[in-house]
C-alpha cells in the first residue's frame, strides 16, 4: 500500500526513523511521541500511534524534520534541502549599513525622523 506524507510517496517496504523525542515533557504529543517513536515502517505506526492524531502528528514530524523516510536501498527519501549562505566580502555599504544600525537614535533624532514622515 502506498501512503503520501507531505508530498512524498510512501511505498511497501520503505522505512521509517524517527529522532530522540523533541518534543516538551508533560505534554499530549511528547506521550504520543513516546509511544509511537519506535516504529520502523508506515504500517507500525499506524498501529502504535493514537487514530485521533495519528495523520496530523505524522505530517507535522516530517515536516519538522523529526521522522525520516528510506526507500528500499536504504536512500533517504524526504531529505529536505538544506540552504548554504554564501560568503562573500563586505562592501563599503555594508559597512555604512553597519554603523548605522549600531548607533541607536536620540530623542532629538527620532522627533525629526517622525516630523519628515508625517510631512511626506
Amino acid at each position: 500500500m502506498t501512503h503520501t506524507i507531505n508530498g512524498t510517496k510512501v511505498e511497501d517496504g520503505f522505512t521509517i526513523e524517527f529522532i530522540a523525542n523533541p518534543k516538551r515533557s508533560g505534554f499530549k504529543a511528547h506521550g504520543r511521541y513516546e509511544i509511537y517513536q519506535s516504529a520502523t515502517t508506515i504500517e507500525e505506526y499506524i498501529e502504535l500511534a493514537d487514530k485521533k492524531y495519528a495523520k496530523a502528528d505524522l505530517r507535522y514530524d516530517e515536516a519538522k524534520g523529526y521522522l525520516t523516510i528510506f526507500d528500499t536501498d536504504g536512500e533517504i527519501v524526504n531529505a529536505k534541502e538544506e540552504i548554504v549562505a554564501k560568503e562573500e566580502e563586505p562592501t563599503d555599504d555594508d559597512e555604512i549599513v553597519a554603523q548605522i544600525t549600531d548607533d541607536e537614535p536620540t530623542e532629538d533624532e527620532l522627533a525629526e525622523i517622525m516630523d519628515e514622515e508625517i510631512e511626506e
